[in-house]
């Protein structure tokens, strides 16, 4: 096997315990890039020279790896590498999501999920409700607004119910419940924030619904209490509310029907309203 005249020359005059060994005229080929370099491109006793030979981390799966397992367009810029970029293998070009091999650019720094899947897959934080949900489950237009305003992050089921990227905090509504402050009149809450000051807070809903029924009850054709007196009596058999039949119930306006008709917890919910605005809470 033919030497290269030098390392033959040199090997003459050096012992091996200058830890120097002579290398054949194939042997300058690395096995691993089939490139030809000199004998100080490689380590000693190695087939593979020291670029190759060398192994760098990938910054996705966090693994050391030899030149092979990285394109050549990612090792070579390794050396150079800034704090935006970030060296992936070849394996990790592969998308985790949609298993579809892409070019660096279309993954974040680290991300082993391409750009495109994140977007269909990103899960965003409400603020309101304090769970974690799709995309998908936001507005567009508030997550923007939410954006350029550095406001809140609303979900679409918390935007129904009246909250906003200005305000996330739960109102009780003495009726339905909790509810954002865009369920209830400016007015009232600026009287519930009012310092000394806690009234019962109703929604414009239940405010709403109070007056409908209102009106309804006032309908010509419905059934009222005819007692002499502020209150009801059940024994009175004159008032037009007293039951004709055994498990019977009436109540004002139970005789109502289609979109006038009255329940009966329509008009327990009459009833406490009414009694809300003895109390002098009434709903704005």
């Amino acid at each position: 096997m033919q030497q290269d005249t030098r390392q033959w020359k040199w090997r003459l005059t050096t012992h091996k315990s200058h830890n120097w060994f002579p290398r054949c005229t194939s042997c300058h080929t690395c096995t691993s890039c089939k490139v030809t370099k000199s004998s100080k491109a490689f380590p000693q006793t190695s087939s593979q020279c020291k670029e190759c030979a060398s192994s760098k981390k990938c910054g996705v799966c966090d693994q050391e790896l030899p030149l092979i397992a990285f394109p050549k367009s990612q090792w070579k810029n390794a050396g150079r590498a800034t704090g935006s970029w970030t060296l992936r293998c070849t394996k990790c070009h592969c998308c985790a999501t949609c298993c579809q091999i892409k070019d660096v650019r279309a993954f974040a720094q680290e991300a082993n999920t391409c750009i495109d899947c994140q977007q269909h897959t990103q899960t965003l934080h409400c603020e309101a409700c304090d769970r974690i949900l799709p995309e998908k489950m936001f507005n567009k237009h508030m997550l923007l607004k939410a954006k350029r305003c550095k406001g809140k992050l609303v979900c679409l089921a918390c935007a129904d119910r009246g909250f906003s990227t200005i305000d996330v905090t739960a109102y009780h509504c003495a009726e339905c419940g909790e509810q954002g402050h865009l369920k209830f009149s400016v007015h009232m809450l600026k009287n519930y924030k009012a310092r000394g000051r806690r009234q019962q807070l109703v929604c414009t809903e239940c405010c709403r619904r109070f007056a409908t029924i209102e009106m309804n009850l006032k309908d010509k054709q419905a059934l009222r209490c005819t007692c002499k007196g502020q209150q009801h009596s059940h024994s009175n058999e004159k008032c037009k509310l007293y039951t004709q039949k055994a498990g019977e119930k009436r109540w004002p306006g139970c005789n109502l029907k289609e979109k006038k008709a009255v329940t009966e917890e329509d008009y327990k919910f009459c009833e406490r309203m009414r009694w809300r605005k003895k109390q002098k809470t009434r709903p704005q």
